[in-house]
């Protein structure tokens, strides 16, 4: 091979190396440009799962390599005003699971949940409450005080009046 023809080479290669990337960095973040000044209600993506047992969950779902769904929520609406209650599946139950499996053959219906939905919006106005600061000060406890030799303090009895 001639110098130029390795000159030429090279150039085709790093064009080509560029258009590349160019189009990687373009996939990952047309998405994100997308997404900027939306609410959380139109940008999120959740699915609902119906399964055979009559469990209802809302969450992010991913079916491959198995189904999974994050951020889980039960849905319970009140008889009376006919409002929806979002439960925190990892709020609520005593084992506090960050995800969970789901078997796909059990799976009586499931789908996308609409962004414009009552679900959806009952969703924002729950994630909304639970990023406030008030909401966050609440949560927050104070570390036990310990003695010397770092048991508990035990609280003194209040004397009758």
């Amino acid at each position: 091979m001639t110098i130029n023809k390795k000159i030429i080479l090279a150039a085709l290669i790093l064009i080509f190396t560029a258009i590349t990337v160019g189009f990687l960095v373009g996939v990952y973040l047309l998405p994100k440009l997308r997404n900027e000044g939306q609410t959380y209600a139109q940008r999120a993506t959740y699915y609902g799962v119906l399964l055979e047992t009559g469990d209802f969950y809302i969450g992010r779902l991913s079916r491959f390599p198995r189904w999974r769904m994050t951020d889980v929520y039960i849905i319970q609406r009140d008889e009376t005003t006919n409002e929806l209650t979002l439960l925190s599946l990892k709020e609520t139950s005593v084992w506090s699971p960050d995800s969970i499996k789901i078997n796909p053959k059990k799976v009586v219906i499931w789908g996308r949940v609409g962004r414009d939905s009552q679900i959806m919006e009952t969703l924002a106005a729950f994630k909304e409450r639970a990023r406030s600061p008030q909401n966050i000060l609440d949560n927050i406890q104070a570390p036990p005080q310990l003695n010397q030799d770092q048991t508990p303090v035990q609280p003194q009895p209040q004397p009758n009046q």
